[in-house]
């Protein structure tokens, strides 16, 4: 990791807080919990949510409505706290 505004190899890191990242479009809250709904037919995540935003209710009722096409499908989808 860099220190933050050294600009080399795209990498930044703000040190002694939670948020680093690599690109502009990868951030990695390295303190945060987060729930994934995980297709296991597929073997991919299908989404990533923080417990801080989102509650088990929220996340299931995301399942429902955005990840649909997977549980029709007969996949086996299930929510894993990492």
């Amino acid at each position: 990791m860099t220190r933050l505004g050294d600009s080399r190899n795209g990498d930044f890191a703000i040190e002694n807080k939670c948020l680093y990242y690599k690109s502009m479009s990868e951030i990695l809250y390295m303190d945060a919990e987060f729930r994934e709904i995980y297709c296991n037919n597929c073997k991919k995540v299908l989404g990533r949510y923080n417990v801080k935003f989102y509650n088990e209710d929220k996340i299931r009722e995301l399942l429902k409505t955005s990840h649909v096409d997977h549980v029709r499908d007969g996949h086996h989808v299930e929510i894993i706290r990492t």
